[in-house]
């Protein structure tokens, strides 16, 4: 899928007045993370995007969203920053 593209409609959706609930965020982050093997750096930096603006607007965390983002980090290498969100 379009990621970015995914990406900026939720950036759109902020910015007309809506703010993105946790399904959203966990939409987002799971179809990033989902393909573990064509993980980019720029899709991780996405997917790091998004679970920062989603802690940042108050969304509630749940086992979705973090073992998504989880599984993310981990499949780049990055096990101490996986650790660090559980």
């Amino acid at each position: 899928g379009d990621h970015s593209y995914a990406y900026k409609l939720l950036k759109k959706m902020v910015k007309c007045g809506h703010t993105p609930g946790y399904v959203v965020y966990n939409i987002l982050i799971g179809s990033i993370c989902g393909d573990k093997d064509s993980l980019s750096c720029d899709l991780l930096e996405l997917a790091e995007k998004a679970y920062s603006e989603m802690l940042a607007t108050g969304n509630v965390l749940n086992k979705i969203n973090v073992s998504s983002f989880t599984r993310c980090l981990c499949s780049a290498g990055k096990y101490e920053k996986a650790f660090t969100v559980i």
